[in-house]
């Protein structure tokens, strides 16, 4: 099984040391994932390819026009809290833990993360609890009767219909009278 984590197009290296601590190895060696690829983005720390002590085998990138094969390849995405990536990988169907960067200021990821934690759809946490919110992820993983698709609960259709009525109701449109 495998890993893909993300920090999007920012900067995040606390989740990318987080993502290669001997903790987090072990964590993953210990639920039977045999690797994880990371996309550091514009981070400073590129910890490069190497495999850990218990044969989690480790691979980077920066960048790539678009992410969907890593997300959709992967057993269970560990993603940074923006709210484009996230939705990318919900819809994805795939096992979802969102960690949050607390060093930003007016942080609105941790209210977005924790909504959607709420409505059952992934874990979310700090970089620092990376190796307890993944393990909660491959338990539901394992617990799922038809793999990764099913470990969280689904993200609900788009209904943009009601969108357009709320956004009609609030401007004060309304059937225009002749």
């Amino acid at each position: 099984m495998r890993v893909f984590v993300t920090v999007g197009t920012t900067s995040f290296d606390a989740l990318i040391e987080a993502a290669v601590s001997p903790l987090f190895l072990e964590t993953l060696a210990r639920n039977s994932f045999s690797g994880v690829c990371l996309q550091i983005g514009r981070g400073e720390r590129d910890p490069g390819s190497f495999r850990s002590p218990g044969g989690v085998s480790v691979s980077t990138f920066r960048f790539k026009p678009s992410l969907a094969r890593d997300i959709a390849g992967a057993d269970v995405v560990v993603s940074h809290a923006g709210a484009g990536t996230i939705l990318e990988c919900l819809r994805a169907r795939r096992p979802l833990v969102v960690i949050v960067n607390d060093k930003l200021m007016h942080n609105h990821q941790v209210e977005l993360a924790s909504q959607l934690q709420s409505d059952g759809h992934l874990v979310y946490g700090s970089p620092d609890q990376l190796s307890e919110r993944f393990e909660r992820a491959a338990a539901a993983l394992r617990a799922s009767s038809s793999g990764p698709a099913s470990a969280f609960a689904p993200l609900p259709a788009a209904e943009p219909e009601r969108f357009i009525a709320l956004l009609d109701q609030e401007m004060g449109f309304g059937q225009i009278k002749p």
